[in-house]
């Protein structure tokens, strides 16, 4: 939580990990994605 990230999609900062989903902070806003997306791609911690 707190830790910047970027992947080929999504570019922001861990707000959540609740269960099986992350919740990330972007310029346009908040997603949630499971973490399942994380760890099949590439993530580049900024």
């Amino acid at each position: 939580v707190g830790d910047a990230i970027k992947t080929k999609k999504i570019e922001g900062t861990i707000e959540a990990i609740e269960g099986i989903l992350v919740t990330i902070k972007t310029k346009e806003g908040k997603i949630v994605i499971p973490i399942e997306d994380l760890v099949q791609n590439k993530v580049e911690l900024k």
